[in-house]
């Protein structure tokens, strides 16, 4: 959706309540103000010496046709108020316990897809520089808190300018980019498409559901969506008996299929973008998740690109690996190739290496680990005599 929609579609629905209460507010303040000055424009006494006045002259029971009409509309405005913001409820209760598993799909023998990126993007201090190839159907991109992995996702969704929406030091000229952006998938240059062109299926981190909007609603959301590819995605995420819900009454498991549906709603999609999809997941929903999200995934000719801080995740779901740390790429390559050798004490951590080690290589491929214990080491052995670092997941 573009700028107009969004506004129209999610802000104002979202603001409207507020938005009621503060032109009632405003109109009783007006009323009111009018009704003092017609009250006090021939008397000499401000309104509360006039309002003492009218009372001890004419008594209440004078005063009550004024003051009963003003009294119910006050009370009238109040009861409208309270009865539209008292959130809905569905009818049915809600459900508990692990969701409904998805349906089975065929595995699938799509080619890989081929995403060439070149980011250099400043953010306050942050500064994101990065450039890769990659052929895969999934690839993940693996950091800890900060790296930089949800703003290479929003870089690639056009979320985030890529062509140099960079911010400069307080004094000087603003800092522009080293290298020239670059977003390419199969060829096709995605930077000066606007994000709503992109066939970008993007679930963000925390899902995105808008408050107001059912969970049917939710899935066709997407501008190019069409009710019956809606009502498909619907049915295969377990989603039909919720249709009527509204975010607040969905498990955490139940919105994140929701999201995912939401996103892959769309008419054509070539890149699907996970920002940490199950990070907010207990450990057995998470794992029954990440089993769910690729049989959807399989026969999609998509690819997939998954940003997470679990090296189980990269490891379950990907094909190729990103490693990021503070805005750098330090390790990429296959998922066998990266865990087997990570080829920095940092990246080896971000896998889960808790215990790293000193060695010394041996003549024939072996690396003495002391205490008289040697290790082959598989595929191309460094020289003999060079020191090494190695751990045990």
């Amino acid at each position: 959706h573009g700028p107009g929609a969004v506004l129209w579609r999610v802000s104002l629905p979202l603001a409207w309540r507020a938005i009621l209460a503060g032109l009632l507010l405003a109109w009783l303040r007006a009323f009111g103000e009018f009704g003092a000055t017609v009250m006090v424009a021939y008397h000499p006494y401000s309104l509360p010496v006039f309002t003492y006045v009218a009372f001890g002259e004419s008594g209440l029971p004078a005063m009550l046709p004024i003051l009963a009409p003003t009294l119910l509309l006050a009370a009238t405005i109040l009861a409208a108020g309270q009865a539209l913001i008292r959130p809905r409820r569905a009818d049915a209760p809600l459900p508990g316990g692990m969701p409904a598993p998805l349906v089975e799909t065929a595995d699938s023998d799509a080619p890989p897809r081929t995403l060439s990126l070149a980011l250099d993007h400043r953010a306050g201090g942050f500064h994101l520089r990065l450039a890769c190839r990659i052929r895969a159907r999934r690839v993940a991109i693996l950091g800890a808190s900060g790296s930089g992995k949800s703003m290479t996702l929003r870089l690639i969704a056009g979320l985030d300018d890529a062509a140099g929406a960079t911010i400069g030091p307080p004094i000087g000229p603003p800092i522009r980019p080293t290298i020239r952006p670059t977003i390419r998938l199969d060829g096709d240059d995605l930077g000066p498409v606007p994000p709503q062109r992109r066939r970008i299926a993007y679930v963000p981190q925390g899902y995105a559901l808008p408050a107001h909007l059912t969970v049917a609603r939710q899935v066709s959301f997407a501008a190019d969506s069409t009710p019956d590819r809606a009502a498909a995605w619907m049915k295969l995420m377990g989603l039909d008996e919720l249709s009527a819900r509204y975010p607040h009454q969905l498990s955490p498991g139940q919105r994140q299929r929701v999201a995912l549906a939401r996103a892959l709603s769309r008419r054509e999609v070539d890149l699907v973008l996970l920002d940490e999809p199950f990070s907010a997941l207990d450990a057995p929903l998470r794992a029954r998740l990440r089993r769910d999200v690729l049989r959807v995934l399989g026969p999609m000719r998509a690819m997939t690109i998954l940003v997470t801080h679990d090296p189980a995740e990269a490891m379950d779901m990907a094909e190729e690996i990103i490693m990021l740390d503070g805005g750098r790429i330090i390790r990429a390559g296959p998922v066998a190739s990266v865990f087997s050798r990570p080829g920095s004490e940092i990246a080896a951590r971000l896998l889960g290496a808790d215990q790293i080690h000193d060695g010394l290589m041996l003549p024939c491929g072996r690396m003495d680990i002391g205490g008289g214990v040697a290790l082959r080491i598989a595929g191309d052995a460094p020289a003999a005599g060079a020191a090494m670092r190695w751990a045990v997941r």
